[in-house]
């Protein structure tokens, strides 16, 4: 299972700014972060395990994109999501073990916009 390092700030009803750095292990937990108001992301970064980033063990590596798309066994769909980093690399998150090119229905859920300040 992969997760999320997210450092992010929220400007309070007094215009307080604050900085928190959280980790996600649930990507609907960080779309509904991504959605709230008065948040600027600055790091998100991917920590995956070798079986999604094919090396020896665990990175972290810094997250540009996320993809949703559907893969199937036939008779069942399922979201697969597809990670981009900023380096290039493209893992896949999927249960049944699809590629990205066996996912249908692929649309882009997150593209980050802020750097790291």
């Amino acid at each position: 299972m992969y997760w999320l390092q997210i450092t992010y700030s929220v400007i309070d009803e007094n215009g307080d700014d604050t900085h928190n750095t959280i980790f996600l292990t649930e990507l609907e937990h960080f779309m509904q972060l991504k959605d709230e108001r008065n948040i600027t992301f600055y790091d998100i970064y991917l920590v995956s395990p070798n079986y999604m980033n094919g090396g020896k063990g665990w990175t972290m590596e810094t997250l540009k994109e996320i993809h949703v798309g559907y893969e199937s066994d036939g008779t069942y769909e399922q979201e697969a999501y597809i990670f981009v980093l900023d380096n290039g690399n493209r893992y896949i998150h999927s249960y049944m073990d699809s590629t990205e090119a066996d996912l249908t229905k692929k649309t882009m859920i997150f593209e980050t916009v802020n750097k790291s300040v």
